[in-house]
């Protein structure tokens, strides 16, 4: 019996089209992401100066020197790093990616800043959950402001699709 060989069309370029356009909107989203961080800290004005410096000699104390106040300020501070990072989103599909990679920073400070209370913090049991509750409720308010600062600009941008009709 003899071989017949029967060449198949079949053409990789879909593939390579699709990880390329992978690879593109990954790099995008970074990109973006990290250009929106950048963005906050260059646009800190005079008043926030003040408080950044008081903000940077709190957060260079070592853990077991902090007061209760002092990790009050980190929880407050880190709450309005990441409204600072979230507040100009909306609901479309680049605002979902900087809202995402904005909230997993504030998750991993809140694991930062538990892992100092529980561990390194020379505080009363009481002051330590009491530290945690605080920062639960600034952390749902924040959350509360970002949404609803997102559903307002939402609405700013596409009136059309919230109208009663």
């Amino acid at each position: 019996m003899v071989k017949v060989k029967v060449k198949q069309n079949v053409s990789n370029k879909p593939k390579y089209f699709l990880l390329i356009f992978g690879f593109a909107i990954i790099m995008m989203i970074f990109t973006f992401g990290t250009d929106k961080i950048s963005e906050v800290f260059r646009n800190l004005n005079g008043s926030s100066n003040n408080n950044s410096s008081q903000i940077e000699s709190i957060l260079s104390k070592q853990e077991n020197l902090l007061t209760i106040d002092e990790w009050k300020k980190i929880a407050d501070y880190r709450a309005q790093e990441f409204y600072e990072c979230t507040k100009d989103l909306a609901k479309d599909l680049e605002s979902y990616a900087v809202f995402e990679n904005c909230s997993r920073q504030y998750n991993n400070a809140w694991v930062v800043f538990q892992l100092g209370i529980d561990e390194k913090s020379n505080l009363t049991y009481e002051q330590r959950e009491q530290l945690k509750e605080y920062w639960k409720k600034t952390e749902d308010d924040m959350r509360g402001k970002v949404i609803k600062l997102a559903e307002e600009k939402e609405k700013k941008l596409r009136p059309n699709r919230y109208n009663d009709n």
